[in-house]
């Protein structure tokens, strides 16, 4: 199996279902961090993946 369908299945155990456009931005912050996925534990995992639920196209408060 390729890392992009481990990434999108470990995350779905975690109940993050990620698919197309989320899971290829999450996909993109984990090789931020890490080169493999499996190095990171599912706490760490969870915390910056978090950031694929946001929108990049939508702008935020200038507060934010």
């Amino acid at each position: 199996m390729d890392a992009r369908r481990e990434l999108a299945k470990r995350l779905a155990r975690m109940g993050m279902h990620f698919e197309g456009e989320r899971l290829d931005h999450a996909e993109r912050i984990v090789q931020a961090h890490v080169p493999h996925h499996a190095s990171l534990t599912d706490l760490v995992l969870m915390t910056i993946c978090v950031e694929a639920y946001r929108k990049s196209d939508v702008d935020l408060p200038a507060w934010v």
